[in-house]
């Protein structure tokens, strides 16, 4: 036999009106409030509207006595439209910080991109003087054609490149931790795919780069992060259920009303079943 007293019901409340203030929809005063939608406050979960509903529900049984019912038979059925419904509601909220976090980051990879490849075109028009010059010296000395010339340009084109690779660690090394961040927080799975031209080559006598095709901006490890499950996936995994828990016990209580309708309860404290 299975009872559920009016303060063990009273525990519950104060447990879940906690939770409830917990995203900021009470007043000043503790009242409970209407809680924004995702339009209107990203950082506010859809659920809490649902929290609300539930609590003003079992705060109306409990004047009334009532208990919840836990031997009200839970079908398959049942359960996996309280878990749909339940995913259905909490969904938007993480799409939308999705969606925020992957503009964020894609625009924080856009950026140091960006920033690279200007870096390397000053560099380029630095490297096209810089040849031009030993010409320019060569030509005046009559070492046009010599080796002194031709070992010059080598080791003008060697420190050149040397700067080029040293710029694409830094940003391939930069993008990664980006990536891999994200990928912690959202999963594998949703981390982009960014590309970028590949590292020009500075060739000696050359005033310009050569360049060819492109390749990624950054690399992770596959058997890593393939079937990574972000923390945030994990939260709305376990918030799901957490909802769909909430409709089931919602739905025990208003099967008991249903089977209670013809009984006069009158001044009972407890419902034993």
């Amino acid at each position: 036999m299975a009872t559920r007293t009016l303060e063990q019901l009273n525990q519950d409340f104060q447990n879940l009106q906690r939770r409830i203030a917990t995203e900021g929809i009470t007043n000043d005063q503790g009242q409970i409030l209407q809680a924004p939608t995702i339009s209107d406050s990203p950082k506010q979960p859809t659920y809490a509207d649902m929290f609300n509903e539930i609590k003003k529900w079992w705060e109306e049984q409990m004047k009334n006595g009532m208990a919840i019912n836990p031997n009200i038979e839970i079908t398959p059925e049942h359960a996996a439209e309280f878990l749909t419904r339940a995913k259905s509601e909490v969904a938007p909220y993480y799409s939308s910080q999705l969606g925020a976090a992957r503009s964020s980051l894609l625009s924080s990879l856009g950026f140091s991109k960006e920033e690279t490849l200007a870096k390397e075109q000053a560099l380029e028009r630095k490297y096209g003087l810089d040849v031009r010059k030993l010409g320019e010296q060569a030509a005046e000395t009559g070492f046009t054609f010599s080796g002194r010339r031709q070992e010059q340009e080598r080791q003008l084109a060697e420190e050149t490149q040397t700067q080029i690779e040293s710029q694409r660690r830094s940003l391939g090394y930069g993008s990664e931790q980006l990536a891999s961040a994200y990928g912690l927080k959202y999963g594998g799975a949703n981390i982009p795919q960014e590309t970028i031209s590949q590292a020009p080559r500075a060739l000696p006598g050359e005033t310009s780069f050569t360049r060819s095709g492109s390749q990624p901006l950054y690399q992770l490890s596959p058997d890593i992060y393939d079937q990574l499950i972000g923390s945030e996936q994990k939260t709305q995994a376990k918030e799901g259920r957490e909802l769909s828990q909430f409709y089931e016990s919602q739905y025990r209580t208003e099967q008991e009303r249903r089977k209670l309708q013809d009984i006069t309860l009158g001044n009972t404290r407890e419902i034993k079943i």
